[in-house]
């Protein structure tokens, strides 16, 4: 190429080719255009936050067996759901009954969770609820 003289199109080839050789020449319309499209994108489409706040769209859906677990907890002990909103229940079962290992599975996360009182309201381990003593 001599000097002064731009990309051509002919050495421009394909749909990207054509866009560089019109950025190489025209930059600054280039970076007008893409201004152009976001004022234009703006003012046409409302903002993110604003379509989240208008339309909800739930996380899971409501027949989803958390959110019916939860809903029974909160009509069988009579609280609001919010109350309920972030209920975790660790169930180990085994047709055969549970040995030691599981039991002790069991007993490392109890302990674990037990001296979270940061993010944890109420832990009812109950393997260690035992019936008070008979005098």
């Amino acid at each position: 190429m001599s000097r002064g003289a731009g990309p051509t199109a002919a050495v421009a080839k394909g749909l990207f080719g054509w866009i560089g050789v019109f950025v190489l020449r025209w930059p600054w319309l280039a970076i007008g255009l893409w201004v152009a499209v976001a004022a234009v994108l703006s003012v046409t489409f409302p903002p993110l936050t604003e379509m989240a706040a208008k339309r909800p769209v739930p996380i899971l859906p409501s027949d989803a067996p958390v959110l019916v677990t939860t809903r029974q907890i909160s009509e069988a002990f009579h609280q609001s759901g919010s109350e309920n909103e972030n209920v975790l229940l660790v169930v180990l079962s085994d047709e055969d009954g549970l040995n030691r290992s599981d039991l002790t599975t069991y007993r490392t996360l109890a302990d674990n969770l037990r001296p979270d009182s940061r993010d944890i309201i109420m832990l009812q381990d109950f393997v260690r609820t035992r019936p008070c003593a008979r005098p």
